[in-house]
């Protein structure tokens, strides 16, 4: 249990990320704006964390769970021009009955999955297939390598390419700096886990607050980090670990949060780009030269390996989930 194929895939996953922005540089633009973005589970992290980068990029953009959108189109299309949909497997129930609806309210699909040959790309207008299916059941290759297609794609709309952006090795550099500090961190089981993100940044706190949940069952709350403040922020104790995703352009009400969480007695972690720090000892830097914008795929890594090592921590198998399948499916 101590090892095995997720804790691989947190250490190899960078290999994938090529492929996605060779992809993206080189598939049709299928879809014009305003558009939306939807996914289930993870997959909807995808959508939120794509619309997101969209916005930040000039691009009209929203994002929809596909139960959302295959039990009321018409209140989450709201005049999208083009939906991209969002399916690791590629069979899961929703995002196939989403899939019907969009398509009888004549509207484009775009279809991003890791598996050929399924339903749901069958069912769209054009479909990316990417060789980063994880043979697990949790999202870890997958989640990030599809991030990173979405964000080379918008970029592509804007006439600009991330590629340039993300030299091998930047994912090696932000898990070996992790590493000790998750390490440290899990010295002792902590009594709570937050996560809190803003923008971009949002979708990937909820994601690690996810595989905390999926791989041990660990207790997790998820916020942004002024709306902490607004009732969730009277739990905050001693033995509770915070995860603060920083954004460079928020550093006016984040840096006085963090004084008042640890005051509190909990410990805060934050993942935030060189130069951009609070000064203070716990602190997973991400490369400058990567926009806050674009890093989402490196933030989320030492939120993975934090999940892996809490759920081993615990006694449990983070390749085998307690009650869950790697597809969803209804009925």
């Amino acid at each position: 249990m101590g090892d095995g194929r997720v804790r691989q895939l947190i250490s190899i996953q960078e290999q994938r990320w090529s492929e996605a922005l060779h992809s993206a540089r080189v598939e049709p633009l299928s879809l014009s704006p305003p558009l939306l973005f939807v996914g289930c589970g993870s997959s909807y992290y995808l959508a939120q964390a794509a619309a997101s980068v969209a916005r930040g990029l000039g691009i009209t953009a929203s994002a929809a769970a596909a139960g959302d959108v295959w039990s009321d189109p018409t209140a989450s299309l709201l005049g999208a021009k083009g939906v991209i949909v969002i399916s690791r497997s590629g069979t899961t129930s929703e995002a196939l009955l989403a899939i019907d609806v969009i398509r009888t309210c004549g509207v484009p699909v775009h279809v991003l999955t890791c598996n050929a040959d399924t339903a749901l790309a069958a069912a769209a207008d054009y479909a990316t297939v990417l060789n980063a299916d994880d043979d697990t059941v949790v999202m870890i290759q997958s989640f990030t390598t599809m991030l990173m297609w979405l964000q080379a794609w918008l970029m592509r709309m804007q006439g600009r390419d991330a590629a340039p952006f993300f030299r091998p090795g930047l994912a090696a550099e932000v898990l070996g700096a992790a590493e000790p500090l998750v390490k440290d961190l899990l010295e002792t089981i902590p009594r709570r886990t937050v996560y809190l993100g803003a923008g971009v940044r949002f979708a990937i706190a909820q994601e690690g607050a996810l595989k905390a949940l999926e791989m041990g069952g660990a207790p997790v709350l998820w916020y942004e980090p002024l709306e902490f403040r607004h009732g969730p922020w009277g739990l905050i104790d001693e033995g509770d670990v915070v995860w603060l995703l920083r954004l460079g352009d928020r550093t006016e009400g984040e840096v006085p949060l963090i004084a008042d969480i640890e005051a509190r007695g909990a410990r805060v972690v934050e993942i935030v780009r060189v130069g951009q720090e609070y000064p203070r000892h716990d602190v997973i830097r991400l490369p400058q030269n990567v926009p806050d914008l674009l890093a989402g795929p490196l933030a989320v890594i030492p939120l993975q390996l934090y999940a892996w090592t809490l759920a081993v921590a615990l006694g449990r198998d983070p390749d085998h989930p307690r009650n869950l399948t790697k597809v969803v499916r209804i009925g």
